[in-house]
């Protein structure tokens, strides 16, 4: 449960990025200069890493749940990540 959580720090800081970046292009009406500044081609490279990540610990987690159930081999994972949504533990689940 703690790597969840870890990683869902990650997820909001991750948030956090894109939001202000979204704040900044809304203050630049003008395509151009919105995209031309300074620093914005790091700023995607770093999102890009850091989304990378995020996936990666997602399949993993998914991964795991299938594991533990093998029927969850035949679902896509956004079929598997709606069911584990709606079911609070893995439990009841199981039962």
């Amino acid at each position: 449960m703690l790597t969840i959580i870890s990683h869902l720090v990650r997820f909001t800081g991750f948030e956090y990025l894109l939001k202000d970046g979204y704040d900044v292009w809304l203050q630049t009406p003008l395509a151009m200069p919105a995209v031309t500044q300074p620093g914005l081609y790091e700023q995607f490279v770093t999102h890009n890493g850091l989304l990378e990540q995020i996936m990666k610990c997602l399949e993993a987690y998914l991964e795991s749940k299938r594991v533990v159930f093998p029927r969850f081999y035949f679902l896509s994972n956004d079929e598997l990540l709606e069911i584990l949504a709606q079911v609070p533990t893995m439990l009841l689940l199981l039962c």
